[in-house]
């Protein structure tokens, strides 16, 4: 971790936002080659992709038998998956991500700014298949002792298995190369949404550009060390994707609401924005804080996570409307007074 952080200090400070955009796709082409070969050779040890689909049980084909309709005591229900992991923090991962906003408006050509988003998640999607069926077909080649319950060794297991020691080195390189893109785009991500959308509109708007510059270093060391801590409290949950899930259902489920109602009431969201936000992060905080202390009592962190975010997007939807409704009555008051005198 400290040597990842190390790196993307470098190359953030000194190239900022170019030499993600550069380095980015130079990880993507590690990772792609460190993973992909482990589903070919899967396949390959069982004779083909055909007798690899026939020998993974049934019931990992039906994820969905057994999961209750409405239990939050359960380790996940059906309203929290669709709810909470499917409407708000799905659609509000690709609503609110900071790095595909740089991306399209990065192009050269204004033209060409729509294909930004479909071809990242075209990507993405094609990734995540072969990252998932690599993962379902683990435990037909690795026994039940070298897998055990941590599922985050899965990929670094299966490397062991089939790798030789030259190739291993590869693929260990390749996770690497995954943890420094997925950091410095965030870092990069962060840093300017802070300097340009709040920063420079808010605090210092007729600072130089030298200033700027100079303040976004200082940002991105900040963002570089707090997610040095950051990395060590995930320690402490069962897998990283609880983690992920907490930090979204707390911080992204209350902005996708803000992005939603902009795209249906635009007035509304402008005039209730801020506060709206605020309230929605105040009830998941105050969620996950209740969830954490067993006042409210989950089957598993991650069906907390799930409610948290069904929760704060309701309380960040509903609060900025009502808000934004207020001002715009406020605001109409005055005309109605002007129109009979």
């Amino acid at each position: 971790v400290l040597v990842a952080a190390a790196v993307v200090l470098f190359y953030t400070w000194i190239g900022g936002f170019r030499a993600t955009v550069y380095t980015e796709l130079f990880h993507f082409v590690l990772v792609l080659a460190a993973v992909v070969p482990l589903l070919f050779l899967i396949a390959g040890e069982l004779g083909g992709f055909g007798k690899l689909m026939a020998s993974i049980p049934a019931n990992r084909f039906h994820a969905w038998q057994g999961v209750p309709f409405f239990a939050p005591h359960a380790v996940m229900d059906r309203v929290g998956l669709v709810f909470g992991l499917g409407l708000v923090l799905s659609f509000g991962y690709w609503g609110t991500d900071f790095v595909q906003l740089q991306r399209t408006l990065a192009v050269r050509r204004e033209q060409d700014a729509p294909y930004i988003p479909l071809s990242i998640g075209f990507a993405k999607l094609v990734f995540a298949l072969l990252i998932a069926m690599t993962g379902v077909a683990a435990p037909v080649v690795l026994s039940q002792a070298s897998l055990g319950k941590n599922w985050n060794a899965t990929l670094p297991l299966l490397m062991l298995h089939y790798y030789s020691s030259y190739w291993l080195a590869f693929g260990f390189i390749g996770f690497t190369a995954s943890l420094i893109s997925t950091f410095s785009n965030n870092v990069a991500g962060f840093t300017s949404a802070w300097v340009q959308g709040i920063y420079q509109q808010w605090i210092r708007p007729d600072a130089s550009d030298a200033h700027y510059i100079w303040v976004s270093r200082l940002t991105n060391a900040a963002v570089v060390i707090l997610s040095v801590g950051a990395a060590y409290c995930a320690l402490g949950f069962q897998s990283l994707m609880e983690y992920i899930q907490l930090i979204l259902s707390t911080f992204n489920a209350p902005l996708f609401a803000l992005v939603a109602l902009a795209v249906i009431l635009p007035r509304r969201a402008a005039g209730g924005g801020r506060a709206g936000f605020l309230i929605g992060l105040a009830c998941a905080v105050t969620h996950q804080i209740l969830a954490m202390t067993h006042v409210l009592h989950y089957g598993s962190q991650m069906a907390a996570n799930f409610y948290g975010a069904i929760f704060g997007f309701c309380a960040a939807f509903v609060s900025t409307l009502w808000i934004g409704s207020l001002r715009a009555s406020a605001e109409r008051a005055p005309r109605w007074r002007q129109s009979f005198d």
